[in-house]
This record gives C-alpha cells, sequence and structure tokens, in this order.
C-alpha cells in the first residue's frame, strides 16, 4: 500500500485516470473508476460536491442535468433526491442506471495498490462544510495516506489546511500562480497542478527544486504527453489511459493545445 508520497517518490511515471477511465466509461462513476484500476492506473481523480443534508457525491457539475436524467443544484437538493437518478445513460444506453456515487462508496472500494486525487468543488458558502466532510470521511475509511486532496478554490485549500496539517494539499491553476511558488508555502502543499497549456520545462523545474510535484491536466493529444515528459512532469492526467502507453510519432511535433 503506497502512500501519495511514496507514489511519487518510486513511480517513474504515475497515471492518473481523469473521472475514473472516462474515455470508456461513464465519468465519476463506479463502473469508470473501476476499470481504471484494471486498465493499470496508479492514481484516479474524482470531483465532490456536497448536498444540502452534507451528503458528499461525486460529479463534476454543480448541476444534475449533463451527467444524469434529474435536474437541478447539487447543493440545494438532499442525497435521497438523486440517489436512484441514472448517471450512465447520457454517455451510453448500455450504461444505463448507474447510480450517482458517495465518496464514501468509492473509498470503501479503493483497492490498496491505488491513490486517489479528491477534487473539491461546492460553493463559497459551503467550503467550510464541504472540507469539514471530506476529511470526516478520508479518515473514516483510513484513506489519509492515499488522498490528494485539490480545488481551484485555494480558500477552500486554507480551510482544510486550518483543520489538518498533515493531509497531502494540491493547488489546481489556470495560468501561472505569482509569486510562483508564495501559496505552496503558505499552505504547506504538496503538489501545484497545472493545466498543460501553461507547463513548460523551465517552470516544471522551478517547482520541482522548491520541493513540490507536478500534476499536469488533462492530456489528450500524444504531444501533449510527450510535452509533459520533456518538461520532467511526472504525473499525467488523462481521460484514456491508453495516450500514455502509445508510443509517440515525432513526426508530428506541433504541441495541441
Amino acid at each position: 500500500m503506497l502512500s501519495i508520497q511514496e507514489l511519487f517518490a518510486t513511480i517513474p511515471e504515475i497515471h492518473v485516470a481523469h473521472r475514473g477511465a472516462s474515455a470508456q466509461y461513464p465519468e465519476n462513476t463506479m463502473s469508470a473508476f473501476i476499470n481504471a484500476a484494471h486498465l493499470g492506473a496508479h492514481m484516479i481523480e474524482l470531483d465532490v460536491h456536497l448536498t444540502a443534508d452534507e451528503q458528499l457525491v461525486v460529479m463534476h457539475d454543480a448541476t444534475l442535468d449533463r451527467t444524469t436524467n434529474g435536474t437541478g443544484s447539487i447543493g440545494s437538493l438532499r442525497f435521497s433526491d438523486m440517489e436512484y437518478l441514472d448517471a450512465g445513460s447520457w454517455r451510453n444506453p448500455a450504461s444505463e442506471h448507474m447510480p450517482i456515487p458517495r465518496l464514501g462508496d468509492v473509498l470503501r472500494w479503493l483497492p490498496n495498490h491505488l491513490c486517489v486525487n479528491i477534487e473539491l468543488k461546492g460553493t463559497p458558502q459551503n467550503k467550510e462544510g464541504l472540507a469539514k466532510n471530506v476529511l470526516k470521511e478520508v479518515i473514516a475509511y483510513e484513506c489519509e495516506g492515499r488522498v490528494l486532496l485539490s480545488s481551484f478554490n485555494h480558500e477552500l485549500l486554507a480551510v482544510i489546511r486550518h483543520m489538518n496539517t498533515e493531509i497531502p494539499l494540491g493547488a489546481i491553476y489556470c495560468g501561472r500562480p505569482w509569486p510562483l511558488l508564495s501559496l505552496a508555502e503558505t499552505l504547506q502543499l504538496f503538489s501545484l497542478h497545472a493545466h498543460i497549456a501553461d507547463i513548460d520545462r523551465e517552470w516544471a523545474q522551478r517547482v520541482l527544486s522548491g520541493g513540490y510535484e507536478v500534476v499536469a491536466w488533462t492530456l489528450r493529444h500524444a504531444s501533449q504527453v510527450h510535452h509533459c515528459r520533456q518538461a520532467g512532469v511526472k504525473a499525467l492526467v488523462v481521460d484514456d489511459l491508453s495516450l500514455l502507453t502509445t508510443p509517440y510519432n515525432h513526426s508530428h511535433q506541433n504541441l495541441v493545445i
């Protein structure tokens, strides 16, 4: 059983399944997570929102509309309002009746060899409740060592760090933080999560030499994988895990963003 720190220290390239194996299965469902494990992922990435009755549901969007047969804002609904919705057939009729997982469902299943990157969504109004409940679930399932908590909401990360001084945290960015490592130092971050368009070798090496890891999201073309490898980035977030095992054709040098 590898911790997040051990994973980054010992695995030369970390394959992160974005919302599970989402190129082949409905995103953020147990099917996507289980199949990501079968396809060789070292880590799965998922998103969590807090319901009105403080249940943690695994879904990217703030509303049910895109990926279920329901409608409405997750934060204004109880889990019982969405428990029996179909979260699969929007992607494929064969995936009909896949339920919306709760975070506890994923952590209960999580195999010993797999780590998980939990991206916290939520709203400015519920960030304390979201932080408190995520930490509570992670600790209840004894997964603290195998969980990396990340968010675009850096105030939320500050709330988590105040509640827990040990759990690994990652700040997600569009663009580049400036000063480069100020937030990382303040919040004792483990990692910076950067969009592929914002990564080059000089920037990545400055972050790594500062003692922080770089996580690149979301890679959908072979040129992007090659670019990250050349920059020295080892944690690669993909929808399609086969992208990371496909030989790169050097005749196509242009980076696709």
